[in-house]
């Protein structure tokens, strides 16, 4: 099937919920998306998961927060108010407090299966409490309320893979499909798409040669938190970044919300480093998308561009009266 990517053009039209796993990874994965619909005078509104209790950090300054779970959570969620703030998000909820009972889901960690090429895994064992550890019906019971509750046109959140393996993000995207589902069946929420954050590989080889003549200009040169020089890593390959996918995808454009995302990314502090701006010449005509650089803790090199990409999935329709399953 051959592809096409395509221009978005519904900002702003209703609202649009985001679901995600950890603070953080409203930002990095669909900051463009919710401070472009925000921009478009839409209502835009994030639900996470867990507070990122098993978050890895950057620098000595925050190291005292690994391992003191309440600690860090309290300070994860701080981060991410300032982070909602930036990306102008004022709906935000955590999944549990839809929970019945009530409940409260940690972060179930993972394990780092190949740290240069940024993919990761679940842990030996599944922390008790955390989300993972969760009963999925529970799970999937909280974030139809939380549909209910929302009632957004549009939900985004993670592929299947949870984009880089995480098995936390893996189970957020298996919760909302489920979620979205019966939502859809029942007549609970008016959705009428749900988007999955992917890559554009046609931009991907672009990307990739931008992020490697970023690396040869920076790699003498990495910051960190607590004012001690810190090792960065070189960009993955473009290969290594380019996923099968035959689905149409939708192009959402971001520059004009740049800076909006480069500060939702400077607010988590303890798990983004070396945010960088790159700026195009205003007669550059090279097609860079790439509009800035930073590193999450793994310390690999990795690119914001222009735009972000997602696969449109239509909800499934409710069932005909009398049609049989």
């Amino acid at each position: 099937m051959s592809q096409t990517v395509r221009d978005w053009p519904q900002f702003g039209q209703g609202t649009l919920l985001a679901v995600h796993a950890h603070p953080d990874d409203e930002s990095l994965s669909t900051g463009g998306l919710l401070a472009a619909w925000h921009q478009a005078g839409g209502r835009a509104v994030v639900i996470t998961a867990t507070r990122g209790e098993r978050g890895e950090t950057i620098g000595d300054e925050f190291s005292h927060l690994e391992g003191d779970h309440p600690g860090m959570a309290a300070h994860r969620h701080g981060e991410l108010r300032g982070a909602l703030d930036a990306l102008g998000v004022n709906h935000h909820r955590f999944l549990d407090a839809y929970a019945e009972p009530q409940s409260r889901w940690a972060d179930s960690g993972m394990a780092w299966l190949d740290v240069a090429g940024g993919t990761a895994g679940a842990t030996a064992r599944i922390p008790a409490g955390s989300f993972m550890a969760a009963d999925q019906d529970a799970v999937v019971a909280a974030l139809g309320r939380a549909l209910a509750d929302v009632r957004p046109r549009v939900v985004v959140t993670y592929g299947p893979d949870g984009g880089y393996g995480h098995p936390d993000h893996v189970r957020v995207h298996q919760v909302t499909m489920a979620a979205v589902r019966v939502a859809v069946e029942r007549g609970a929420a008016p959705i009428e798409s749900v988007l999955w954050r992917t890559i554009d590989p046609q931009a991907a080889a672009v990307t990739a040669a931008a992020l490697a003549e970023q690396w040869s200009q920076i790699q003498h040169e990495a910051i960190g938190r607590s004012g001690h020089r810190r090792a960065l890593r070189p960009p993955m390959p473009a290969a290594s970044a380019l996923p099968v996918v035959e689905d149409d995808l939708v192009r959402v454009p971001i520059a004009a919300v740049t800076q909006d995302v480069i500060s939702a990314l400077q607010a988590h502090r303890t798990q983004v480093q070396f945010i960088r701006r790159v700026d195009q010449s205003p007669d550059s005509t090279t097609g860079n998308p790439l509009v800035a650089v930073y590193a999450l803790s793994n310390g690999v090199l990795q690119g914001m561009e222009d735009h972000e990409t997602y696969r449109a999935n239509p909800p499934l329709a409710p069932a005909k009266s009398g049609s049989v399953n």
